[in-house]
């Protein structure tokens, strides 16, 4: 895996072609992060795959590599330097408290493997030697919001560039010595530019196995040329509170009245096909933080809400952006979470569905109707229910593989081709060289696969279940590719989503004709 900070164009972007239109092809997976410079934009317009095996990261983000080494990162320039607010070439506060949130979700965090900044940390040097080429002086340089997050996230490696300086510092320490337990030491690594006349060092390479497969005793060990930290250690925590107290509850009204007390608050009575259960009181929603910049945190500026059917107290039901169908769903976290094995107990109840053997998970035996007295109904079993009504069955699949925001997609096929769907995808995965496993259908996906692991995985309507755990590269349209071909939806001119976006005013009239069709089976309202 090569990884790549500060600026990955420059001046003259011409060799760059022949791999961006294949004649040529990056040996291996290359990661970079977004642009630095205004000129430099356009040429990240298409998409997160610059060319083959080169993937943009993006702005800022977490990102688990198929290792297990779990990366941050965070390009452009400070924005508090000048007017505050942040474009795609810079970042502000609120860039670092989305970050520090993410991570702030898992409670036994302690750190990250690598830590990945265009810009350098201010005060890099305290404690230490300064560079020897660098002019002027360096405690001056870098930005205060990039020591922040360093020292919030406790990298065992801080790699950044922009300053055409190569300066290896001495490892510090990530506590307080006596008062705090031992914490493993970080690493900051500056590289100067690719061919600089003077040959600074511009490639780093380093062999690490991830934290968490580490002896502990042997992560924490401190070297022994190891420095204080040339951080205040009390920045962090500032940082981290401040990011978790300003958090709010989001409700997103559907209703047409505009009207949520009768959504937010109980008692309130559900109906299922006629037959009242008891009142229960509804939960609040799930206090997870957004991202601003992730196009599927309901409360983010990114996401399209015209696009969004159906909102629980955990997750919520949305359309996607260029459907293979015109009913394809797709079933999302309200909050920040990027896996299914990344949710917490409440968020997954309500998700996920009850197998039977009616051939669907949301059935109308007496028995289960008795059964769901006691259980909570869920998305899946709702939109089981909805497909079968329109003689349909629904396959549900995820791609936890170059993907920032849990979504999993619903998408149905006729009833008639349900005895075909296993068989499709084991063979599209045979003829891609993908090893696809069925697993139990009572097991649970956070049994199988451990948290922060690529993988893609299918559910099918009467429970049976198949994982692919990815290593290496996985198409990006498998999923898709296996439903729209000739054995199933027979429309493969339809695998690239690209070429099914519409507009907005068709996707607005989409959504409320989905909305009213699956009110009677939705649970929420």
């Amino acid at each position: 895996m090569l990884l790549c900070v500060g600026d990955f164009f420059g001046r003259n972007n011409s060799d760059f072609e022949m791999y961006r239109n294949s004649s040529s092809c990056v040996p291996i997976q290359t990661f970079v992060l977004g642009p630095n410079k205004v000129e430099h934009i356009a040429f990240y317009q298409n998409g997160p795959e610059l060319c083959p095996n080169v993937t943009c990261l993006g702005k800022k983000g977490v990102f688990t590599a198929s290792s297990g080494l779990r990366l941050v990162y965070l390009s452009g320039r400070d924005a508090t330097s000048t007017s505050g607010t942040s474009d795609e070439t810079e970042f502000n506060t609120r860039d670092i408290e989305d970050l520090q949130a993410t991570l702030a979700m898992n409670q036994n965090f302690t750190g990250v493997d690598i830590l990945l900044t265009s810009c350098w940390p201010r005060g890099v040097t305290t404690y230490a030697g300064r560079p020897e080429v660098m002019v002027g002086d360096p405690s001056d340089r870098g930005s205060l919001l990039v020591s922040k997050l360093a020292t919030a996230v406790r990298p065992r490696y801080h790699f950044c560039a922009t300053e055409d300086v190569h300066y290896e510092r001495l490892p510090y320490r990530n506590h307080r010595v006596l008062a705090e337990e031992t914490r493993h030491a970080t690493r900051f690594v500056a590289l100067a530019k690719i061919r600089n006349p003077t040959r600074k060092k511009w490639l780093y390479a380093v062999n690490m196995v991830p934290m968490d497969q580490m002896e502990h005793s042997e992560l924490v060990k401190q070297p022994p040329d190891i420095t204080e930290c040339p951080y205040s250690l009390d920045e962090s925590s500032g940082l981290v509170s401040s990011a978790a107290d300003s958090l709010q509850q989001y409700f997103f009204d559907m209703s047409e009245r505009g009207d949520d007390r009768q959504r937010c608050q109980g008692p309130k009575r559900v109906q299922l096909d006629g037959d009242k259960r008891q009142p229960h009181y509804k939960r609040q929603r799930t206090n997870l933080p957004p991202l601003a910049s992730c196009w599927f945190c309901l409360s983010g500026s990114q996401v399209e809400k015209h696009l969004v059917v159906s909102v629980g107290n955990h997750n919520y039901l949305a359309l996607p952006k260029g459907g293979l169908v015109s009913d394809h769903l797709l079933i999302l976290s309200i909050g920040h979470c990027q896996a299914t094995v990344g949710l917490d107990k409440d968020a997954l109840h309500e998700m996920e569905s009850y197998p039977c053997v009616n051939d669907c998970t949301f059935c109308d035996p007496p028995l289960l109707l008795f059964a769901l007295y006691f259980i909570r109904v869920t998305f899946k079993m709702a939109l089981c229910k909805f497909y079968k009504s329109c003689q349909k069955t629904v396959v549900f699949f995820e791609r936890n593989y170059k993907s920032q925001h849990l979504q999993i997609q619903a998408i149905p096929v006729p009833i008639e081709k349900r005895g075909s769907i296993k068989q499709t995808f084991f063979e599209v995965a045979d003829s891609q060289n993908i090893l696809l496993d069925q697993i139990p259908s009572n097991s649970n996906l956070s049994q199988i696969v451990k948290r922060g692991t690529p993988y893609f995985y299918v559910e099918l309507a009467d429970g049976e279940k198949l994982l692919h755990r990815i290593r290496g590269q996985f198409p990006i349209q498998f999923g898709r590719d296996v439903l729209a071909s000739t054995k199933l939806l027979n429309i493969p001119d339809k695998v690239d989503w690209r070429t099914c976006v519409l507009g907005k005013e068709q996707e607005t009239l989409l959504a409320a004709e989905f909305r009213k069709a699956f009110k009677p089976f939705d649970f929420t309202l």
